[in-house]
């Protein structure tokens, strides 16, 4: 209280919390990926533990040198999310390649890439309408891509998502 009435301060502790709240993810991802050297294993606890973070589900992808998919592991927030993103998964190119789409631009040029929201050039580049109805069912409204890179050669990627009418990736 003062002399003109009430006075608030407010203080905004949103870089803390995500801060926190990454300590945490790292904490917790070091901890389960020392409990395994199976490559399927630690491609499931990638791709579930930034959920719900960074999206509301998660695709994992391995890669050799000619950007062919050698191994997927995927993740959501519900069974729902997950059955589609599996039938979704099912039918992308077994060759990363098309630069059209972000997750593979984002293993090409070592670079996060984040699509919001998604555009009819992302699902004309999908290629085929059973895939795009695919996509579009799942509801993406943004896409956060992440390249995985090791001893300065891409491996793979990651890609999270999140759906329509809630918050976007920025």
């Amino acid at each position: 209280p003062d002399a003109n009435g009430l006075t608030i301060f407010f203080r905004d502790n949103t870089e803390q919390k995500r801060a926190t709240e990454l300590a945490m993810l790292l904490a917790n991802a070091s901890s389960r990926f020392v409990a395994t050297l199976d490559q399927s294993a630690i491609l499931r606890v990638v791709a579930e533990m930034a959920l719900p973070l960074l999206g509301e589900w998660a695709c994992v992808y391995l890669v050799d040198d000619a950007f062919n998919v050698i191994a997927v592991e995927s993740d959501a927030t519900s069974e729902r999310e997950l059955s589609m993103l599996r039938q979704v998964v099912a039918q992308l190119p077994v060759a990363a390649t098309d630069a059209r789409l972000p997750f593979n631009r984002s293993m090409q040029h070592r670079q996060p890439v984040v699509l919001a929201p998604l555009d009819d050039p992302f699902y004309q580049a999908l290629g085929s309408p059973e895939l795009r109805d695919f996509v579009a069912a799942l509801g993406p409204d943004s896409l956060l891509c992440v390249p995985l890179v090791a001893r300065n050669r891409t491996i793979g990627g990651i890609t999270y998502g999140l759906s329509k009418g809630r918050r976007r990736h920025d």
